[in-house]
């Protein structure tokens, strides 16, 4: 097994390290160093995406200033990519600690969010490359604000698949790759890590002296030709390509986690779901090739990352605030000056009600230092006969945006939302917090599709 992954990431760790503990700025090199970074859900697609440009970059970075085609990462990495989430939110990863124990990689070998502060150099001096979002968190924001840095203007370079909330407008052409399709409301991928791939195979590959002229030739009308697929981001790769390859080998570990985080985000590519696209299937298929995988042993690798992912078991050990924790997302609502929070659940909305401490777990969510007056909770599950299934909890400490909002999602057609009786939230209205629950009949709506859906919905509010 290559071990140059496990060497970037103590490299890195190495260099945040040294960078706590010097007083003084001593660098001289020239280069940039960008710390990578994914949202603040902290899931598979964030954390291993930013882990594997980080690698990806670094790795071309030293290749191309150095004769040797050795990346030993001895120096401080070109790109440090940083896990969005507390150190001890990572226990919480299941999947992502089965792809990274099978690569003989430790939650231990990763840089944190609270690894960092706002006085070490390496925060001050980085620039930063966002994974898997548009527009950086509060938590990072607040980090680079504090260390004096202007959190628009310090993003070069963006790789996403969700709605562009035109942040950081600097970031143009190749540097912002959003593979969102704005007028249908859909992602152009399934994964991050499906723009990563691609990156490797279009910019990486083809940039190394053994790639052929006609290759690069062909990457660039690629790049051209897919602008008019996506809005205001230029594509990496043309969605007319019959399939990725590359003229240079991918890290057989990097392919690897790449794959495992794919197959979890498109759901193996079930049409029932409806989750992954023609790019996730071709960046699959190269993945696959790399890692000497049949389809059946991809299978085996999607079940155990799936059922990681959704075991009622470890979902129902959680604490209500846990559970809430594990994958949440905040959305701002530009027209009300306001935010809404939204998480996901691997159990249904019943089960979740088990759970103690529930009304404080989620009214915490309305601190009066927050934003929010929404909080959203999205439940996917399977039953007994393992079919699948979508609820959806709502509420608001504010009455009359509640059943706007309620009263909204119940009769958009693209959710087919059904009133859902849960007991637990008897007498909650009485103490400042107003729930409805529904069943939803549309499996393929995800939050990544919910999400717009809200902000609409919340931003006509005003003109009531």
């Amino acid at each position: 097994m290559s071990s140059r992954l496990k060497s970037f990431l103590s490299a890195s760790k190495a260099a945040v390290q040294r960078s706590t503990t010097t007083t003084t700025t001593t660098t001289t090199t020239t280069n940039t160093t960008h710390i990578c970074i994914g949202n603040e859900a902290g899931d598979a697609d964030s954390i291993v995406s930013a882990i594997c440009m980080g690698f990806l970059k670094s790795m071309h970075s030293d290749s191309s200033s150095s004769s040797s085609s050795s990346s030993s990462f001895s120096l401080a990495p070109a790109v440090v990519p940083v896990a969005p989430i507390y150190r001890r939110m990572l226990r919480l990863r299941g999947d992502v600690d089965i792809l990274f124990r099978s690569r003989g990689i430790a939650f231990d070998d990763l840089v944190c969010l609270d690894d960092l502060n706002a006085s070490d150099n390496i925060v001050k001096q980085s620039r930063v490359i966002l994974m898997d979002h548009n527009s950086m968190n509060n938590k990072v924001r607040l980090l680079f604000q504090e260390a004096g840095s202007d959190p628009e203007t310090i993003v070069d370079e963006i790789y996403d698949h969700h709605i562009d909330l035109n942040k950081h407008l600097a970031c143009t052409g190749h540097k912002r790759a959003v593979a969102f399709n704005s007028e249908m409301g859909s992602p152009l991928v399934g994964s991050t890590c499906t723009l990563v791939t691609e990156y490797f195979t279009n910019v990486i590959a083809n940039s190394h002296p053994s790639a052929s002229s006609s290759t690069s030739a062909a990457s660039t009308s690629n790049t051209t030709e897919s602008t008019a697929t996506t809005t205001s981001t230029t594509s990496i790769v043309s969605s007319s390509n019959s399939s990725l390859s590359s003229s240079i080998s991918l890290d057989v570990d990097v392919a690897y986690l790449l794959l495992g985080v794919i197959l979890l985000d498109t759901y193996n590519m079930d049409e029932k779901f409806k989750r992954g696209t023609e790019r996730d299937r071709r960046a699959i298929e190269y993945l696959r090739s790399v890692c000497g995988l049949d389809h059946a042993a991809c299978n085996n690798l999607f079940i155990s990352l799936r059922d990681a992912k959704l075991s009622l078991e470890f979902w129902m050990g959680l604490s209500a605030e846990e559970a809430l924790d594990m994958d949440y997302k905040d959305f701002d609502v530009p027209a009300l000056g306001s935010m809404f929070g939204c998480a996901s659940l691997g159990l249904s909305l019943p089960q979740f009600t088990q759970k103690d401490n529930l009304f404080e777990s989620i009214f915490q969510y309305y601190s009066s230092d927050s934003k929010r007056n929404v909080f959203l909770a999205m439940s996917i599950f399977k039953d007994s006969e393992g079919t699948f299934h979508r609820q959806l909890l709502i509420s608001s400490n504010k009455p009359d945006l509640f059943h706007h909002l309620s009263s909204s999602l119940l009769s958009h057609p693209s959710l087919r939302l059904s009133e859902l009786s849960v007991p637990g939230f008897e007498g909650w209205g009485e103490r400042g917090l107003f729930v409805r629950c529904f069943a939803q009949g549309n499996l393929e709506m995800s939050r990544k599709q919910l999400s717009p859906i809200v902000q609409t919905v919340l931003g006509q509010f005003t003109s009531l």
